[in-house]
């Protein structure tokens, strides 16, 4: 299924300056009921705001359950007659992703639009329901495209008519589809009372801290420890049949490369054999990075 609209490609000069006109030129009077977030005023294409620069909600992976927001910009629109803009770079034939969600069921949709005044080119593409009916009542909208030129591109975010006076934050994301995640000191919220020679384990649900597509290009394994004393815990990780081990004397764990990450696993650790140790309670952190596909949360079915 198509998810957007290719609003324009390529018109011609006169219907060029009458699209702009109609997209850009409409200033929209401030009636704030929520607090502006920080990008306003940013209502018209020539205000807008630079992407870069936007609040980042989860720029690292670092928090339990947060799949949904990684990579996801925030803002809001703080009343009935705000609309947003911000511009960011893209460049031309690398796969693209603009994504709108924390939205609830209303119709906020999220457009994309590039201008070349010399070449007199222009693109635009749209999720609204008005051109993408599939995505009405949708809680995600989203345009996946492959940048056809390099380029300043500008992002419009509106609301449909649909604003309430309650409940208008938003996450958004523009940009590569194939992203770099950096993950930091991640908890795995669990943990167990480690004595004897074998592994005890504990279960570790990371389906919804890691998006789908997550998987690794490094990993390590660093330890929380309390209630007694390891110098050296062996850690293993498993999912299905698949066992995972730290090089020995080291957190980092081997044989990971693009193993996908976001399943449910079994975490061990046992004190090594080299190690002094008394019985202790030990819990794992995660450290490295991954390669992340940035998909829609909720996408439509074909």
């Amino acid at each position: 299924m198509k998810n957007y609209v290719n609003i324009v490609k390529r018109v011609g000069f006169v219907l060029l300056l009458f699209a702009m006109s109609m997209l850009f030129g409409i200033t929209k009077e401030s009636l704030a009921v929520e607090a502006p977030d920080a990008c306003e005023s940013n209502d018209t294409f020539a205000d807008a705001y630079p992407y870069s620069q936007v609040e980042d909600v989860e720029p690292q992976i670092s928090h339990y359950g947060r799949a949904y927001a990684v990579g996801m910009k925030h803002a809001n629109l703080d009343s009935e007659n705000d609309v947003d803009w911000y511009y960011t770079n893209l460049t031309a034939g690398v796969d693209c992703i603009a994504d709108l969600r924390n939205i609830g069921n209303r119709n906020y949709f999220i457009e994309v639009f590039y201008y070349d005044s010399i070449s007199q080119s222009y693109y635009g593409y749209s999720s609204s329901p008005q051109y993408v009916p599939e995505f009405d009542g949708w809680p995600e909208k989203y345009i996946e495209f492959t940048a056809p030129v390099t380029g300043t591109y500008y992002i419009r975010i509106d609301h449909y008519g649909e604003w309430e006076e309650s409940g208008n934050d938003y996450f958004f994301y523009v940009g590569p589809k194939s992203r770099t995640f950096s993950v930091v000191n991640l908890p795995t919220m669990g943990g167990v009372q480690v004595s004897g020679n074998g592994y005890s384990t504990y279960s570790s649900d990371l389906r919804y801290t890691f998006p789908s597509s997550a998987r690794v290009i490094s990993l390590s394994v660093t330890d929380v420890i309390s209630n007694g004393y390891c110098s050296m815990v062996n850690k293993r990780l498993t999912t299905g049949s698949n066992n995972y081990y730290n090089v020995s004397g080291s957190n980092t764990m081997s044989n990971m490369n693009n193993v996908n990450l976001s399943k449910i696993w079994t975490i061990g650790g046992k004190c090594s054999h080299n190690g002094q140790h008394t019985p202790f309670y030990w819990s794992a952190r995660l450290n490295g990075s991954v390669r992340v596909d940035m998909e829609p949360y909720y996408r439509l079915s074909n």
